[in-house]
């Protein structure tokens, strides 16, 4: 047993990356799409690095 917390980073970037994933979805094709899909990378590209 650790006397450590288990802290739930991964649970909490999942769950931000689902939201952001569906606003995407929403969003028109050629309008500032583009902008969102870097906030949506950014946030899948933090979650690589995240150790389970």
């Amino acid at each position: 047993m650790s006397k450590f917390d288990n802290p739930k980073h991964f649970a909490k970037r999942e769950k931000i990356l689902k939201r952001r994933q569906q606003k995407l979805a929403r969003k028109i094709k050629g309008s500032k799409r583009y902008k969102y899909t870097k906030r949506v990378a950014k946030v899948y590209e933090r979650m690589r690095f995240i150790h389970l």
